[in-house]
């Protein structure tokens, strides 16, 4: 097993445990501390929000941010703010170089396994939650409209109403000032557990605070699985993920062809085993 093979196992066993981070902020929802939090802060760009997360994490616990015109996805990031750490912009700068590293599929050039997880582990992949036992909804917001690089929100039920049309929150654009708050261990069970970034979102609970534009946003999401195949005797496992622009309705069904054809190209490519599986 090669070192990079090593290290997607070692991420993979992450992602299939539950986040177990013991730390008394993440048992309830916390209330706000406003003496905490002088001023508004302007969220800008989602890069620079996270430079700012990952400097001083404590500093914006409970901090008052203005947002203007972010577009809102169903889909968070599967470890919020990895897409921005510089080592997961090295590791997807050295798993893009070479041409020989795509292969051609169904008329279609794609990575092969190794290389989907390297980019899953820079920081590529969404995950779509259900509401919580309160009705709350996690959704994410992004200055690009890429889910896989955007922040959490918490929103409960009448901003859910407030946001969505025709039953969903995708691409709507909105505005609104929301504090950012460590984040309840109901959510942070979902998310690998990191020690350098923070486990927090955004709480949108004033519907009357938002405001909602009429044109949609395009928003890009990266639905992603886990791959166990064999090569060369060995069982390996790999990321595999499949990035859609939700403005096009039938985006749910080409994600299901996509990962489909995937599995059965792949298997033919490798030629090593007829046990390849999408687990």
């Amino acid at each position: 097993m090669s070192l990079i093979q090593g290290l997607i196992g070692s991420r993979i066993n992450e992602t299939l445990d539950n986040y177990s981070r013991a730390d008394k902020l993440l048992t309830t929802r916390p209330i706000a501390d406003t003496s905490q939090s002088a001023g508004t802060m302007v969220y800008t760009t989602d890069g620079s929000f996270w430079k700012a997360i990952f400097a001083d994490k404590q500093r914006y616990i409970n901090k008052l941010f203005s947002m203007h015109n972010l577009m809102v996805s169903e889909w968070v990031p599967r470890v919020p703010g990895l897409a921005h750490k510089p080592e997961s912009k090295r590791l997807l700068s050295l798993s893009t170089k070479g041409t020989q590293k795509l292969v051609e599929l169904d008329g279609m050039r794609v990575y092969q396994p190794q290389e989907k997880s390297a980019h899953v582990m820079s920081g590529v992949g969404t995950l779509r939650l259900p509401p919580n036992s309160n009705g709350e909804w996690l959704l994410s917001v992004s200055s690009t409209g890429d889910a896989s690089s955007g922040v959490p929100v918490l929103v409960t039920p009448d901003v859910w109403d407030r946001i969505q049309k025709d039953n969903s929150c995708e691409g709507r654009v909105i505005t609104c000032t929301a504090r950012w708050q460590p984040m309840a261990i109901e959510w942070s069970k979902h998310f690998r557990s990191t020690s350098d970034i923070s486990p927090g979102y955004f709480v949108l609970n004033d519907p009357d605070a938002i405001s909602v534009e009429d044109y949609p946003g395009r928003t890009w999401v990266y639905p992603f699985t886990i791959m166990e195949y064999q090569s060369d005797a060995s069982e390996l496992f790999d990321y595999v993920y499949c990035g859609a622009h939700t403005d096009d309705h039938a985006f749910r069904q080409g994600i299901t062809a996509f990962f489909e054809t995937y599995r059965v190209g792949m298997e033919v490519y490798t030629a090593a085993s007829s046990s390849l599986a999408i687990s």
